[in-house]
């Protein structure tokens, strides 16, 4: 006959299995679709412990699960939840601030604001003023931005932490991450597509045609890069300077997932010395800092470098870098290697002693704690680059980022080794693409050269500006257009480029063409009075300015509709000399406006903010 305590102990057991099961099923309702495999292992009941204690480790095991990534489930949202959730917290905000007096100091109003950020657990508002502060977190609009921001990266951390992001399940980033992308880029080219902007000869636009003519284009923003890294490599070939390629990876802490050996039957296993709290963001701070500590040594002993940079992830999401670099001569090159293996590997690492020109690295023991194991061979890699093969070298990281082209099979290199990634059913780049969206990591960085604004500048600058500008003795200003152009067969070329603006490790003021900016004063949609800065040309050493920005847009009313859209024969009539279009270039430097009201100068000019807010025609 069953006691009372036998009962009694298989009731608990009864309401011990309850309990997990109702975790498991709020669980999978609650966390995304590819976590699907890592709930249904937590719904097993435990084999390998007596049958008296299963149901207690169960519980206890999923009690820690949802501990560890619970955060996942609460925040995976869709778009259509972010936009009603940010709508509540922007009423919400609202009337915490109407419970007491409106007279309230600004610090008051400044713990406020950080006190419902705390509770919420978003970034505080980026705000110049306590009202702006104020303004933010009472906006649907500030609150949609931050909260997507959150759904997308609190998500993602935990598909990492579980180890679903690898190179079998898709790699750089989680099918979360791909689909919010997805939707993300198709909210954007719906609004591209029905925004309409006029210009002041008449021509409408959508604003997604403008996009696909400038550096929002793939192919465009590729072929751009790609000149760039050309041109960096004929001019440190004509210079005789010395070229290195690097590759730069972060500590085991860092790295969520081990690749799991070559074979077909491989499996990907957690890498137990990931410290379960660190997302790639953590990461790419990581090598900034220590970036920022080799840049200052090299600058503290007169070392100069210029190249580009290039993040991408590996097949777990940590991002590691690759960087195209040249320096002066060997003597420099050796002495900078030596400070970045320092730095890189002060961790623990070890110090670079002389990297030979046969690109092997010679080591010495480092000063600091013990090593990690495979930080020697896996935390710097560096090749000795030799004339016409730079390009090359990094062609291939590029188009893995921005897909201009089709790199084929998507590789990933650990541990000295080269793993082939499944992207699944969309392309390497936009894995890429997501990855960087999701984590907001730079993907290309360029490094002491002139500015690519002007290089974009002069390139809209018309002839006759620079025939007049040869008239009056700015010579230069031709060396450097025509560097920017293509006439006929002859290619625009950065080697010129560079060398016109007088080389390479510059200070920004001391390029020969600067970019020329209209500063204006205006009122943000918070209430704050900032200073926008409106790129309209390029600046002489003389003074001159070159404009390349000669319209003025505005868009087009909601009224109008698309019955104002225009052929390409009617935009092109409308567009010729002898229409109303506006070639005065002191219209754009306010001179002519000033002249008009009767002052001296463009200074003495009203602070009425940017001229297509006020432009009587844009405004039609």
């Amino acid at each position: 006959m069953m006691t009372f305590k036998h009962k009694k102990a298989i009731d608990w057991d009864l309401m011990t299995r309850f309990k997990a099961r109702r975790l498991v099923a709020g669980l999978r309702q609650s966390m995304p679709g590819q976590w699907g495999k890592s709930i249904e292992i937590l719904a097993a009941l435990p084999e390998a412990v007596p049958v008296w204690l299963r149901a207690r480790e169960w519980l206890e095991r999923v009690e820690e699960f949802k501990r560890l990534h619970g955060d996942a489930g609460e925040w995976n949202l869709s778009d259509c939840e972010v936009m009603a959730k940010a709508k509540a917290y922007a009423e919400w905000t609202g009337q915490l601030f109407e419970l007491k007096s409106p007279v309230c100091i600004d610090a008051e109003k400044v713990d406020k604001v950080c006190a419902i950020c705390d509770l919420v657990g978003v970034e505080y508002p980026r705000a110049l003023t306590a009202a702006g502060a104020v303004n933010r977190i009472l906006c649907p609009v500030w609150w949609r931005r931050v909260l997507r921001k959150k759904v997308a990266r609190v998500v993602e951390a935990g598909a990492i932490k579980l180890g679903l992001v690898n190179r079998r399940d898709g790699g750089y980033c989680s099918q979360s991450a791909i689909q919010r992308r997805k939707h993300q880029n198709e909210r954007n080219a719906a609004m591209l597509e029905k925004t309409l902007i006029r210009n002041e000869a008449g021509q409408v636009f959508k604003l997604s045609e403008l996009a696909a003519r400038s550096t929002a284009n793939p192919e465009i923003r590729g072929g751009e890069l790609m000149v760039r890294i050309r041109g960096c490599e004929e001019f440190a070939d004509k210079a005789g300077h010395v070229g290195y390629f690097l590759t730069l990876t972060c500590p085991s802490m860092f790295h969520a997932v081990q690749s799991g050996g070559k074979g077909p039957r491989a499996v990907m296993r957690v890498n137990p010395k990931y410290d379960g709290v660190s997302t790639p963001r953590d990461a790419q701070a990581w090598l900034c800092a220590q970036w920022a500590k080799t840049r200052a040594a090299w600058a503290r002993e007169s070392i100069k470098a210029y190249g580009f940079r290039v993040a991408e992830p590996h097949h777990d999401g940590c991002p590691h870098w690759h960087a195209l670099l040249w320096f002066a001569d060997d003597v420099q090159a050796f002495r900078a290697l030596q400070i970045l293996g320092d730095k890189w590997l002060s961790d623990g690492g070890a110090v670079v002693s002389y990297p030979s020109r046969e690109s092997v690295i010679v080591y010495k023991s480092g000063t600091g704690a013990e090593h990690e194991k495979g930080s020697l061979k896996n935390r710097l890699n560096v090749k000795r680059m030799y004339a016409g093969g730079a390009a090359g070298y990094v062609a291939k990281y590029v188009a893995k980022s921005i897909g201009h082209f089709d790199v084929g099979v998507q590789l990933d290199q650990t541990n000295g080794e080269t793993w082939e990634v499944d992207t699944r059913d969309v392309k390497g780049w936009q894995r890429v693409d997501a990855w960087a969206s999701t984590w907001g990591i730079r993907q290309f960085q360029a490094i002491g050269q002139p500015s690519v604004t002007v290089w974009r500048e002069m390139r809209r600058v018309t002839s006759d500006q620079i025939e007049k500008a040869i008239h009056c003795g700015d010579g230069v200003a031709s060396k450097v257009w025509h560097a920017t152009q293509k006439i006929g067969a002859v290619a625009a070329d950065w080697c010129r480029f560079m060398l016109h603006q007088g080389g390479p490790c510059l200070k920004r003021g001391a390029y020969v063409v600067q970019a020329s900016k209209r500063i204006n004063e205006v009122v943000n949609g918070y209430g704050e009075l900032i200073t926008r800065k409106t790129v309209i040309g390029c600046e002489l050493k003389s003074g001159r300015v070159l404009v390349s920005r000669r319209q003025l847009w505005g868009r087009v009313g909601a009224g109008e509709g698309s019955e104002v859209l225009q052929s390409s024969e009617e935009r092109e009539a409308l567009g010729a000399p002898w229409t109303r279009f506006n070639n005065c270039t002191a219209r754009i430097m306010h001179a002519g406006r000033a002249a008009l009201a009767g002052l001296k100068s463009a200074a003495d000019f009203p602070k009425w903010g940017a001229l297509y807010e006020v432009d009587e025609y844009c405004r039609a």
